[in-house]
């Protein structure tokens, strides 16, 4: 079959050369360079010049690219010591308190007896958002009156990739056994075999690139609260997407405290969101109280 092909492509080929000169006709193109986002430098002591903006207009003469403006970009919870909420923030919370007033969408408290009502058949839940352990860690596989201990559960592609949670694993300073804790510490992190055993054992997600690959291809993996479904493949995508660029130490204290104020203004306790924000940045100073805003 490759041989006839090949022997068609010729045969194609010297055809085509005993016709008319071919004429191509251009009726459109792109005339905008590929959007690419330049993000300011760490300036060196002494040094004046905008690196980033050096590059951005180098990026622009080349006619292949167009910068997007900084303040088109993402930003942290915290930067400079001031506190932003982004453009895309405020667009969650419009849309949550379309779906609170529709009564499509629910405000318990996260791990609140409310929030986990839809564990059980009773609760009428249709998902839950949540990260990779939340299925077997949290929704109550171990009692026989849940969903997730009848495989009813399944897992789908959320709206985009997210980090949430962490397991750490320190070695106190000055320790007299520093080759066996580095070793120790190896073995819980980067030993593949102890990686796969995880996660056929406690069907975790673990931070390990090879064991994830090889488990998302075993198609004799499955988990049970989910059916028997293998959606590690979808994890491991959705890992790969995660942006850590604007993380700070004010996240979590940040993200708590607007939860908290926009859950007031969900539930009608807040009357407008503007007020809401004051709760937000008045709860956040409180805590630290080094921000501005």
């Amino acid at each position: 079959m490759i041989k006839r092909f090949l022997v068609g492509l010729a045969a194609l080929c010297a055809f085509s050369g005993a016709q008319a000169a071919l004429q191509i006709e251009i009726t459109g193109g792109i005339n905008a360079g590929h959007k690419i986002a330049v993000i300011p430098f760490t300036q060196a002591q002494g040094v004046d010049t905008n690196v980033a903006s050096v590059v951005s207009q180098d990026l622009t003469r080349s006619g292949k690219f167009s910068p997007i403006p900084m303040t088109s970009l993402p930003h942290g919870s915290v930067t400079d010591g001031k506190i932003n909420v982004d453009d895309n923030i405020k667009k969650w919370v419009d849309m949550s308190k379309e779906q609170v007033d529709a009564k499509i969408c629910g405000t318990g408290d996260l791990w609140g007896d409310e929030w986990s009502a839809g564990f059980y058949p009773d609760g009428k839940v249709f998902c839950y958002f949540g990260p990779a352990w939340l299925i077997d860690f949290c929704m109550a596989a171990d009692d026989s009156a849940s969903i997730a201990s009848q495989g009813g559960w399944g897992a789908t592609e959320g709206p985009q990739g997210f980090s949430w949670g962490g397991t750490w694993i320190c070695a106190a300073n000055g320790t007299d056994n520093p080759a066996l804790v580095a070793d120790i510490i190896r073995k819980l992190t980067v030993d593949t075999d102890i990686m796969l055993d995880i996660v056929k054992q406690d069907n975790d997600f673990v931070n390990n690139k090879p064991a994830m690959e090889q488990m998302a291809a075993d198609s004799s993996y499955g988990d049970a609260v989910l059916g028997g479904q293998n959606a590690l493949a979808m994890f491991a995508a959705g890992a790969d997407k995660i942006d850590k660029s604007n993380i700070s130490e004010y996240d979590q204290g940040c993200t708590e405290s607007f939860q908290a104020a926009m859950k007031d203004y969900f539930e009608g306790n807040t009357a407008t969101y503007e007020d809401a924000l004051d709760a937000f940045y008045k709860s956040v100073t409180e805590k630290y109280p080094e921000l501005t805003y």
